[in-house]
């Protein structure tokens, strides 16, 4: 990292009381990166290579020390698939029938694989290579395939897919790209294709690295580029072509094993979140606030 970078702001006081020095040293280290990778980002042109090579130098660079922040932190790491995601899997099982399946943003391959195990035929796509992709791919005996690359500029990932996920992606690509991506997924899509994107919402944010440095409330300042409240992330995939608005019960994707998919879920969802939306963020439960309003939404290509 460069030595002029700018010292980050100081740790919100709400926060570090709990980090021990080693977590607050390695924090302070993600948010010099990902803030400096994110001006540069915002600074080139949409759609362009140079865009996608950032990006992609981005996500090795965090790669590259992440690993640590996970151990520091004692979670599974980002990059890797230490099991299948099987209650995420039966989740999508219920929003509809079993086919193929397009993963933007796969990150360790975990959903990938249990949707493989399940029947599906999956393609991964995203800009670091996973650490169990290998395993995975062998494991599901080809039901599982992983690419490398920019969804945004990849043309070979073909079309008809009965189902395209963003878990946790879709607020890690930038504005301008964001938009095409949705554009991009809706043409992918079979007619009555569904879009499943799990999402961190904005009402609670900020939820990448910045959330440790910024006020509750504030706009993302580092990784994530497009933070969305469920009405926002609605009218953008509105936009792009989908209708049919559905979502689970509470909670996030797994949920939906439990209880399916509901345009009914959605409706109690948007009023709660208008209600929500209207209080002090430090007065938004951020603990209750999932239960109310689900991080996740599913919508199909008209």
């Amino acid at each position: 990292m460069n030595e002029d970078r700018p010292v980050p702001a100081p740790f919100r006081k709400a926060v570090a009381g709990r980090l021990t020095s080693e977590q607050q040293e390695l924090l302070r280290r993600a948010f010099e990166s990902e803030t400096d990778w994110r001006r540069r980002i915002l600074l080139s042109p949409p759609g362009s290579k140079d865009r996608a090579e950032l990006m992609r130098q981005m996500y090795e660079d965090i790669h590259s020390w992440s690993i640590q922040i996970d151990q520091a932190f004692g979670r599974d790491p980002y990059f890797a698939a230490v099991d299948p995601s099987e209650k995420k899997a039966r989740s999508l099982a219920r929003l509809c029938l079993k086919g193929r399946c397009l993963e933007v943003g796969a990150g360790g391959g975990a959903l990938a694989w249990a949707l493989g195990l399940d029947g599906w035929i999956v393609e991964g796509v995203d800009l670091v290579w996973g650490m169990d992709w290998t395993k995975i791919m062998e494991a599901t005996q080809g039901r599982v395939t992983f690419h490398l690359g920019d969804f945004t500029t990849m043309n070979s990932l073909g079309g008809n897919w009965d189902l395209i996920i963003m878990d946790e992606s879709l607020e890690h690509i930038p504005p301008g790209d964001y938009e095409m991506v949705l554009s991009k997924a809706h043409r992918l899509l079979k007619k009555e294709g569904w879009i499943c994107v799990v999402f961190p919402n904005a009402l609670t944010g900020p939820l990448d690295v910045s959330q440790y440095f910024l006020p509750r409330g504030a706009p993302a300042q580092a990784g994530h580029f497009n933070e969305r409240s469920l009405k926002a992330l609605a009218r953008d995939l509105t936009r792009a072509g989908f209708e049919n608005m559905v979502t689970v019960a509470y909670g996030g994707l797994p949920a939906g094993r439990r209880f399916g998919w509901s345009p009914l879920w959605y409706a109690k969802a948007r009023l709660a979140e208008a209600f929500l939306a209207v209080l002090p963020p430090r007065l938004r439960m951020k603990g209750l606030f999932p239960f109310l309003v689900p991080s996740v939404i599913a919508a199909r290509k008209r």
